[in-house]
C-alpha cells in the first residue's frame, strides 16, 4: 500500500501535521496507521485523495532508500541511473 512507503518518513509527515514524531502508531495496516497518524494533527487521511499537500514534505530518497528492493527492477527496466553522494 502507499500509505506504507509514505510512512517510511514518519518524520516527514509528522512535520507535515505539525506534531511530535511518533514512535508506535494505532493499526494493524499501513493505512490504519496514516489514519490514526492524521487523527494526532487533527486532520483526515482518506483513500484515494490527493497527497499533493504532503508529498511535498516527505524525503523521497529516504522511502527509495527503505524500498530499493522492490524499486530496483523497475529502476533498471526505465534505466534509472542515481547519482550517489
Amino acid at each position: 500500500m502507499m500509505e506504507d512507503w509514505f510512512l517510511s518518513d514518519l518524520k516527514g509527515l509528522c512535520k507535515y501535521l505539525k506534531i511530535k514524531e511518533v514512535v508506535n502508531l494505532k493499526g494493524y495496516t499501513g493505512y490504519e496507521k496514516i489514519q490514526s497518524l492524521f487523527k494526532k494533527g487533527n486532520m483526515v487521511y482518506q483513500k484515494g485523495t490527493s497527497v499533493k499537500n504532503f508529498i511535498q514534505f516527505l524525503d523521497i530518497g529516504i522511502i527509495r532508500d527503505k524500498h530499493i528492493s522492490e524499486l530496483k527492477n523497475l529502476e533498471s527496466v526505465l534505466n534509472v541511473k542515481l547519482n550517489k553522494k
